[in-house]
């Protein structure tokens, strides 16, 4: 199983189901699971607006988990933001405009079956990259017993 580390609030949008394209200036040829880490720090959001702040806060109960995994997601694709309201036009929001960088050059990760967990601590690095087998094993066991899997 495969994860990503997101700044937060992103992380916690992804968790809510309220951001369901990841925009990377990178492609990547892998579909599959997808854990979702939130890191353990924030970048400036002074370009998000106060409402949507404020709306991911209340869905994450008032404050954003860091260092830990709060999602698993399935990486369906991988295009061109340029393509992707031709390709995907019903994800296309002002949420996920506000969430995303949809830029020439960009490329845009179409999540999709996501499931929010109880956060797991982990201590990632940036990067698509592989779970430790323990770590997989714990999060496995956390979706089997949610009947995910």
């Amino acid at each position: 199983m495969k994860v990503i580390t997101l700044w937060q609030p992103y992380a916690t949008a992804i968790a809510l189901g309220l951001k369901r394209i990841e925009t990377r200036g990178w492609r990547t040829h892998y579909r599959g699971i997808l854990a979702i880490h939130a890191a353990g720090r924030s970048p400036d959001l002074s370009d998000l607006s106060p409402a949507l702040l404020n709306r991911l806060r209340a869905g994450a109960g008032g404050s954003f988990p860091s260092g830990q995994i709060v999602a698993v997601v399935t990486l369906a694709d991988c295009v061109p933001s340029a393509a992707v309201r031709l390709l995907y036009p019903r994800r296309i929001n002002a949420t996920e405009l506000a969430l995303g960088s949809f830029g020439p050059g960009r490329w845009a990760w179409i999540l999709s079956d996501v499931i929010a967990i109880e956060p797991i601590v982990y201590r990632s690095r940036q990067g698509l990259h592989d779970l430790p087998t323990t770590t997989e094993k714990a999060l496995r066991s956390v979706l089997l017993r949610r009947q995910y899997l």
